[in-house]
């Protein structure tokens, strides 16, 4: 890999092993079916701010990121990994281009929820 600095060029280099074996975890990572087999955030465990998420997605039926952004006051990537945990759990649809994602339950629902079924 090599850029550009007023310095000079940088060039950094990475052993083979190592480009393939990035290659394949981001491969892995990027795979909807490894996402979707995922409960959870990183590690299997959901963020702490989930059920808020949640909540909050049902009682606006909108599930987009920016109402997350705005409401649990985070940054955009929190937010979208909120959205896409709150997608693997059923709550919200898939990404359809620039449009809010649909909310597959509603308020009563979401009273009867089972919190450990999702």
């Amino acid at each position: 890999l090599a850029d550009w600095c007023p310095q000079g060029p940088i060039i950094l280099f990475i052993p083979r092993d190592s480009i393939r074996d990035m290659g394949l975890l981001m491969k892995d990572a990027l795979s909807p079916t490894a996402r979707r087999s995922d409960p959870g955030g990183i590690g299997g465990q959901r963020d702490e701010l989930f059920k808020e998420a949640l909540k909050l997605v049902v009682r606006h039926q909108q599930g987009s990121i920016s109402l997350l952004q705005r409401r649990l006051k985070v940054g955009y990537a929190r937010a979208a990994r909120l959205i896409d945990e709150l997608e693997a759990a059923g709550i919200v649809g898939g990404f359809d281009g620039s449009k809010a994602r649909e909310v597959l339950i509603d308020e009563e629902q979401l009273e009867h929820l089972d919190w450990d079924s999702i």
